[in-house]
């Protein structure tokens, strides 16, 4: 942006001396032909720009569609944590019935070995032995085995139950955990898209700035060439004579005093060259033109204050500044003595005066060398 700030007013300021100073058609022409040019570059740079926003903006709805596919993912994730959570709780509630389970088991275990403790070895021979007839010993035989077959199935069951539930608590911290894991990953994601977009969203917005500066770049050099096309009329316009030499008119009639002359003085404690004549006069003060042409310029120029120029051919110009009010306009005709301001003190000026240049195809020259 600072650059193009500075573009044009590098543009205003080569505008400038020529709207003041050149008297010549092809010359007004040639700088109207210069700013269509820039013109015509900003024009197509603005169309570049444009592209880009049209382009950036496709860019942007791909990347929302991605944060919508990404919270999309997430809400899937989140349903799976919350299925989870469930599984969770309910297996947890499965390991405190597993857990009562091994306990019962255990104390049984723990009773058949107080048992046998207080019994003592009981073997198959005193088992016989002890048996008051066949009948009773195989009886007896079989409950033996059978109290045996119980025990062994009863430490299995307790060790079974016991890998089951180390199992269970394992698969779920797994399932969790990579659950955990997918929803920061996903999230991850989801973040860098979010910021995708923010960022995206900054340069539209700079890119649409920039759309903005091209219009009013656009809106200012059309202004200037409307007015340099305004000057070209008004030279091709003016027929009457051209200045060929001789005195000037003396531009502030029965004030002769001169404050500052022409050339180098001291200003704000700083050697300047000044490039016209100070004529100090009472505000109000009416000013005639110097000789008969064409007014180039009627308005307001930085420390000129309000500034007339009038050409007057053969490219001599003279330049009345620091006026208070104007009376003529760009493109009039005026005669030689013909009121076309009064003097002011506007601009860069310590008091009412009339700062009175006279340049010849655009470089100051000493006025009193013209007018006396």
């Amino acid at each position: 942006m600072k650059k193009k700030i500075c573009i044009f007013l590098a543009i205003l300021l080569a505008f400038s001396s020529v709207n003041l100073y050149a008297d010549d058609v092809d010359t007004l022409r040639k700088r109207n032909a210069e700013i269509k040019e820039k013109l015509k570059a900003s024009k197509e740079k603005q169309k570049e720009n444009k592209e880009a926003i049209a382009n950036e903006s496709a860019n942007l709805a791909q990347l929302n569609r991605n944060v919508q596919i990404q919270e999309a993912k997430l809400n899937e994730l989140y349903a799976k944590i919350e299925g989870l959570l469930g599984n969770i709780n309910n297996t947890s509630q499965e390991i405190v019935q597993m857990e009562a389970s091994i306990e019962e088991k255990n104390q049984m275990f723990a009773k058949r070995i107080r048992a046998m403790y207080v019994m003592g070895d009981v073997n198959y021979l005193s088992v016989l032995l002890n048996s008051k007839d066949v009948h009773e010993a195989l009886t007896n035989t079989s409950m033996m085995q059978m109290l045996l077959e119980s025990d062994k199935r009863l430490i299995k069951e307790i060790s079974d139950a016991k890998l089951e539930l180390e199992r269970k608590k394992s698969q779920l911290e797994d399932d969790k955990r990579a659950l955990d894991d997918e929803k920061a990953k996903e999230e991850n994601i989801k973040a860098q898209a979010e910021a995708a977009v923010a960022q995206k969203n900054a340069y539209i917005a700079q890119l649409k700035n920039n759309d903005a500066a091209f219009e009013r770049e656009q809106k200012e050099l059309e202004k200037d060439s409307q007015r340099v096309a305004a000057l070209i009329q008004a030279a091709q316009q003016y027929q009457g004579g051209s200045y060929t030499g001789g005195r000037l008119g003396w531009p502030l009639p029965g004030y002769t005093r001169i404050s500052s002359p022409f050339g180098y003085r001291m200003l704000y404690g700083r050697k300047n060259f000044h490039t016209g004549t100070d004529i100090p006069a009472p505000t109000g003060t009416t000013i005639i033109a110097a000789e008969e042409g064409r007014v180039t310029h009627a308005g307001w120029l930085g420390s000129y204050g309000q500034l007339v120029v009038i050409s007057h051919g053969n490219g001599i110009s003279t330049a009345y500044a620091h006026c208070s009010s104007i009376n003529v306009g760009v493109g009039q005709v005026v005669s030689k003595g013909q009121a076309i301001a009064r003097v002011g003190s506007t601009g860069n000026s310590t008091g009412p005066h009339l700062h009175f240049e006279v340049r010849v195809n655009g470089k100051a020259q000493n006025a009193m060398g013209w007018v006396r």
